[in-house]
C-alpha cells in the first residue's frame, strides 16, 4: 500500500476477496484424494466440467464423488457443494453446521433445493476429529461435539454430548481467510483485526491508512455476493467525495447513489408475441405450449419451468 502511494497513487482499494478457504485442525495436510475438499477446491472443478467455455481444455470432467458426504457450513456456498456433490456421484449429503437451522446464512431458495434434493441438515455441530481409513489414509469418519447457546448468546461446544458420522468425503465450506504472509506484508500500516481482515469503517469501507478503502470479503463485514458489491458502490462514492475535495471541489455530505430501483428500472420490457403482451421477459412455458405446440421447444429441458430472456431468440 504505501509503495503504490508512493508512486503517486492518491486512492488504493483493496477487493481481493479471501483467498484461503477456512478449515477445522483436524483436516490439515488432507487433500481431495483423501477425500477431503474445500469449496475452493470442489466449485471451480464443478464449474469447469460442467459449463461450457469454463475450461480452456476439453478434459475438464466433473469430481467423481461416491457415497457419504458431509458439507460443513450453512451460507450458500455450502447449499452449492451439497447440491453440486449429488450431481457429482454422492449417494447421500449430509449439511452439518455450528447453529441452529434459524441461524443459516443462505438464502430460502438455496435451503429450499437442498430439502428438495433430499440432503440430510445436522444442526448444533461442531467438528471434534476425523477418524482415517487404516489402508488407504482416506477420510472414514468424522466426530462432532454438540454446540449449544446460553441465554447472553454466547456458543459453547459440549464435548461430552458427541456423535459420528462415516463419510467417504468432506467439504469444507464455512468461511475464507487472509493468512498470505505476502498479503499481509502487502498491506503494512493497515489494521488488522482479530480474524487478520483490515479494519473497515462500514459508513464508508475506510481503513486506519489514509487513502486506503476496503471492499468485499476482505473488509470482513459483506457477508453475501449482493452485500460484496454494495461494499463497492459506498467506497467508490467516499474515495470520489475525498477525491473531489482534496482538489476544493464541493460534494453533498449525503450520498446520492441509486438504489434497488432506478431510472433503468422504468424501461418498458413489455413483449407483444402473437397477440399477447407480456410484462418483462418471462413466459410460461405451459402457456406456450398450447399456443404454439411442443416441436418450438425441441431441444428444451422437458421439465417444465419458465423461459428468460433467450427464449426471444428461438
Amino acid at each position: 500500500m504505501q509503495g503504490l502511494r508512493a508512486e503517486g497513487a492518491d486512492v488504493v482499494l483493496v477487493a481481493t476477496g479471501l483467498p484461503e478457504p477456512m478449515r477445522d485442525a483436524c483436516f490439515d495436510n488432507l487433500s481431495p484424494t483423501d477425500g477431503f475438499w474445500t469449496s475452493k477446491d470442489f466449485l471451480p472443478k464443478v464449474a469447469a466440467g460442467s459449463k461450457p467455455g469454463m475450461c480452456s481444455t476439453s478434459g475438464c470432467k466433473l469430481p467423481k464423488l461416491s457415497g457419504n458426504v458431509i458439507v460443513l457450513g450453512a451460507g450458500d456456498t455450502a447449499f452449492d457443494c451439497a447440491t453440486s456433490a449429488l450431481r457429482c456421484g454422492a449417494d447421500r449429503v449430509y449439511v452439518a453446521f455450528r447453529k441452529g437451522i434459524q441461524g443459516m446464512r443462505a438464502v430460502p431458495e438455496e435451503v429450499e433445493l437442498a430439502v428438495e434434493e433430499k440432503c440430510e441438515f445436522l444442526p448444533f455441530m461442531q467438528v471434534k476429529s476425523v477418524v482415517l481409513n487404516d489402508a488407504t489414509g482416506r477420510v472414514r469418519l468424522v466426530e462432532f461435539a454438540r454446540t449449544e447457546q446460553d441465554l447472553d448468546g454466547n456458543w459453547t461446544t459440549d464435548e461430552e454430548q458427541t456423535s459420528a458420522i462415516k463419510a467417504d468425503h468432506v467439504i469444507s465450506a464455512f468461511g475464507s481467510q487472509l493468512t498470505n504472509p505476502d498479503m499481509i506484508a502487502a498491506m503494512e500500516g493497515v489494521e488488522l483485526d482479530k480474524w487478520g481482515c483490515p479494519v473497515t469503517d462500514s459508513e464508508t469501507q475506510r481503513t486506519s491508512l489514509d487513502g486506503v478503502w476496503c471492499a468485499g470479503d476482505i473488509a470482513g463485514v459483506s457477508q453475501t455476493t449482493v452485500e460484496a458489491t454494495n461494499d463497492g458502490k459506498v467506497a467508490a462514492w467516499d474515495i470520489h467525495r475525498t477525491l473531489q475535495q482534496s482538489n476544493n471541489a464541493e460534494v453533498d455530505e449525503a450520498a446520492h447513489l441509486p438504489g434497488f430501483h432506478c431510472d433503468i428500472d422504468e424501461v418498458d420490457l413489455s413483449v407483444e408475441f402473437v397477440g399477447f403482451v407480456e410484462e418483462g421477459l418471462i413466459f410460461e412455458v405451459d402457456f406456450l405450449f398450447d399456443l404454439i405446440g411442443d416441436r418450438v421447444f425441441e431441444g428444451l429441458e422437458e421439465e417444465r419451468g419458465l423461459l428468460v430472456g433467450e427464449f426471444l431468440l428461438l
